[in-house]
């Protein structure tokens, strides 16, 4: 209890002081690529969910693993070849190479805002504009962010809740889908 207030009191009197030291930050990452797909699968069945099967029998998902403590929360943004382009994803996490729970399915829908090519676009790629979130089972709520067919960036929010790695498993790919994550 006193060591409580005692700490209290030195945030009050820091405070009082005007230490920027005080101030919440919120570190600003850059856009990193998680990896893109070009392969449509069926859903992986329950029994399939394990890290080493899923990256087996899924070797065109997109799986990734954040460095350790760098991201409490994930912002993810998709790029597609072409207006209109669909991909559904299944969104899967783990903590660590173990068993993966499914978290939600997304699907996207490219826009015209002239997004980086993926490795099959001619000259560059289109980000997704439209992101519809079903089948959702996770700890906190998936958000997405300006996902209504605007012709913007659209984007995907949620917390990581610890977990640290994530696959993307393409249930219906029209061409290639560029994945692209940076956290706070």
């Amino acid at each position: 209890m006193k060591n409580t207030m005692l700490i209290l009191l030195g945030m009050v009197v820091v405070l009082a002081m005007g230490a920027s030291e005080t101030v919440i930050r919120t570190d600003r990452f850059g856009w990193e690529t998680m990896g893109e797909t070009t392969t449509a699968y069926t859903t992986p069945a329950v029994n399939e969910r394990d890290y080493t099967n899923l990256v087996a029998n899924h070797a065109d998902a997109v799986v990734f693993t954040l460095a350790p403590y760098r991201w409490n929360a994930i912002l993810m943004r998709f790029v597609v070849d072409d207006d209109a382009d669909d991909t559904v994803f299944d969104l899967f996490a783990s903590k660590g190479q173990d068993h993966f729970t499914r978290i939600a399915t997304l699907t996207l829908k490219g826009g015209t805002q002239v997004g980086p090519a993926t490795s099959t676009a001619t000259t560059g790629g289109v980000f997704v504009d439209t992101i519809t979130i079903t089948n959702e089972f996770w700890y906190t709520t998936l958000h997405a962010v300006d996902g209504a067919g605007a012709d913007r960036i659209a984007s995907l929010r949620f917390d990581a809740c610890g977990f640290d790695t994530f696959a993307l498993v393409g249930t219906t790919v029209d061409d290639t889908t560029l994945v692209q994550a940076t956290g706070y």
